[in-house]
């Protein structure tokens, strides 16, 4: 009887206190870089954003990242374009604590026609990790946000702005919530 209690706390306190990771927001940045020429400066620098929502440190964290510009990301695009074949990239997030994943850079003649909720940007993508407790766990996350209206040539530099996201109908899910497979697709 003892054992089976031990057990049972031993599954509570790891749901409890495992690391927990997501995505559902973008960051757009500038620190004002020179592009090629004045139409492209100053350059954004605009990341979907990686979050640890739990109480322990990841291990073993690996993502990829696909994103449409002036387009939504859509269960269907995120079924045609597979982010699990895309490349991963490694990383490591602390309990309650996030990652810019520093994916894309763009400049005012490609971001000012986005601005002003003109069109949006999705990101999709899969996320791989082990929490502290030995367990290997799979997230898929797909949204679309809009640039709200905000001057791109002149906006303050280093002063982030976080755009949350409107989730596709499919793959925005942890784990089991992932389909029947996703143990063998968080282990690949």
């Amino acid at each position: 009887m003892a054992f089976l209690q031990y057990n049972a706390a031993k599954r509570a306190y790891s749901a409890q206190s495992r690391a927990f990771i997501l995505s559902n927001s973008l960051q757009l940045v500038t620190y004002g870089g020179k592009g090629p020429n004045d139409e492209e400066t100053p350059r954004w620098l605009i990341n979907p954003i990686i979050e640890n929502q739990g109480n322990t440190p990841t291990s073993q964290l690996k993502f990829s990242i696909d994103m449409l510009i002036g387009g939504y990301a859509t269960s269907e695009a995120f079924e045609q374009r597979n982010p699990y074949k895309l490349t991963f990239t490694q990383g490591v997030i602390g309990p309650r604590s996030q990652m810019a994943s520093g994916w894309l850079i763009m400049g005012p003649v490609n971001l000012t026609p986005l601005s002003g909720r003109k069109a949006p940007i999705g990101a999709m993508g899969v996320i791989k990790y082990t929490d502290v407790f030995g367990d290997r766990h799979l997230t898929e996350y797909c949204y679309s946000a809009n640039v709200p209206p905000l001057d791109v040539k002149e906006f303050p530099r280093g002063q982030p702005i976080r755009i949350y996201g409107s989730y596709c109908e499919r793959h925005n899910c942890a784990d089991a919530e992932c389909g029947p497979d996703w143990e063998k697709r968080a282990s690949e």
